[in-house]
């Protein structure tokens, strides 16, 4: 028996588990454990909530939006919770007057919740900061909200800071069913025991959220900023293509120079961008005439969570708004590895999602990057964040779709996007822009940073006091 890990439990103690569960990991020390510490101060989850599921929806017509900071909940077809969709443009009329009669829209503070996946991401909770377009929920995800008649939280997002600590999201874990798939239903939160904490210590979380808010939206602010000086400085930052929806080309001027044949790649809008780039004053280049080094990363099919001695492992989905953001549940062994990060590398996605750009900072340098990742090395008269904001416009999103190839979802190749036209921006635009972009990325590990430390006391009052709580928070 020695290395095992064993639970006695007696027979009658299983008549009062909601749905007779008798796996071996419903028992496992770490939830028992929990279950202990909850007894001291809990309340069950639906006298103080509730919740609501979304309904299927048949449109195909989704759209990346930048809502969420922790990259935490995705919201469409299907309930994977690592990525953020939402649908911007309804099926029918119908349909879009249905869910505006049935208030089926999402707004700021709402609580979202993952009803499917693999632990831990089934159960795993994100807070609205924003909603810049009509936006719903689907039938894997559920949205949480307090109960009218409760008195017992001051606010959704004191609770949102609640069920978002591991005492909650291991509950969620251990309630979920299924074998291929794990999915929260009624009585599994029929089983959830929330932690209750004092009044005036929800306060102090409270504060903790909103300082929260405020480093985001100054970290936006300044990213937009940041982008607005490149776009204007071009010219382009109000621009919109001309009614004109056809092109002339000659052969010479099309298959023969391009290798395309698809209408799509010869859009006049295309043409009038990559023109006003060329009459930039300061001067243009292409990707290709602007690299030190281009590479595509390594593919690995095996995956660990983090530990020490594995290697954090970027892939498409990591690549966020300018910057890599981690996933604990993706680092990987170096060995026969060969596709290492540098600090000031851009990485970008080669499938899928394509049209994100992300820069390398010190942390990151030495990760592994996927077979689904470009790394691009520009010359040192390039800065990095600056070429990254950039690249992330709009207006650089339409010369990606542009170059873009493949059937079944987009494609970029290291040979197409050499094609892609760039600026080249003076010194002083650089740095001033730079400057923004690392305020920017401050304040967004700032407020990850507060987040964290807001979810970290609330555990520390579960398990020691709130007076340790508090002594925690001050040195955020």
């Amino acid at each position: 028996m020695e290395g095992l890990e064993v639970v006695e439990i007696k027979y009658n103690a299983l008549e009062n588990i909601i749905d007779y569960r008798i796996e071996s990991e419903y028992f496992d020390k770490r939830f028992l454990n929990n279950e202990k510490l909850l007894r001291k101060n809990s309340i069950p989850f639906f006298e103080v909530a509730n919740y609501d599921n979304g309904r299927a929806y048949a449109s195909d017509k989704f759209s990346e939006l930048n809502l969420w900071e922790n990259r935490s909940v995705k919201v469409a077809k299907i309930g994977d919770v690592t990525q953020k969709r939402f649908i911007e443009q309804w099926e029918n009329l119908e349909l879009e007057e249905f869910i505006f009669q049935k208030g089926e829209l999402l707004k700021v503070d709402d609580i979202l919740m993952s009803l499917t996946g693999d632990p831990p991401d089934v159960g795993k909770v994100s807070l609205i900061f924003e909603v810049p377009c009509n936006a719903t929920w689907n039938q894997r995800v559920a949205k949480v909200y307090l109960r009218d008649e409760q008195t017992v939280f001051i606010s959704n997002r004191v609770f949102f800071v609640i069920l978002s600590t591991k005492y909650c999201r291991e509950q969620l874990e251990r309630y979920a069913k299924g074998i291929r798939q794990r999915n929260l239903g009624t009585e599994c939160l029929q089983e959830m025991k929330v932690p209750v904490i004092s009044n005036s210590f929800q306060e102090v979380i409270e504060k903790t959220i909103q300082t929260y808010y405020l480093k985001i939206q100054q970290s936006k602010v300044l990213y937009t900023e940041a982008e607005n000086i490149l776009l204007q400085e071009l010219g382009l930052i109000n621009w919109q293509p001309t009614i004109k929806n056809n092109n002339t080309k000659t052969l010479k001027e099309s298959f023969l120079s391009s290798g395309r044949i698809d209408a799509e790649y010869y859009q006049p809008k295309y043409d009038e961008i990559e023109n006003i780039i060329k009459e930039y004053k300061d001067g243009w280049s292409t990707i290709g005439n602007s690299l030190l080094e281009i590479n595509t990363g390594d593919f690995c099919n095996e995956y660990h969570e983090k530990a020490e001695g594995l290697t954090f492992y970027i892939r498409n989905t990591n690549i966020s708004k300018g910057r890599i953001v981690e996933d604990e549940k993706y680092f990987v062994s170096t060995n026969g590895l060969t596709k290492f990060t540098k600090e000031g590398d851009i990485l970008t996605a080669r499938v899928g999602a394509i049209g994100s750009f992300g820069t390398v900072n010190k942390k990151f340098e030495n990760s592994i990057y996927s077979d689904n990742v470009l790394c691009l090395r520009l010359h040192h008269n390039l800065l990095p964040d600056v070429y990254t904001c950039y690249l992330n416009s709009n207006i650089n999103a339409e010369l990606m779709e542009k170059i873009a190839g493949g059937s079944v979802q987009p494609l970029i190749t290291q040979t197409s996007i050499k094609d892609l036209v760039i600026p080249i921006f003076p010194n002083n635009i650089q740095k001033v822009v730079s400057e923004k972009m690392q305020q920017s990325f401050k304040l967004q590990a700032q407020s990850k940073e507060l987040l964290e430390a807001a979810k970290r006391a609330v555990e520390i009052a579960i398990e020691q006091n709130e007076i340790a709580a508090l002594d925690f928070l001050n040195d955020y």
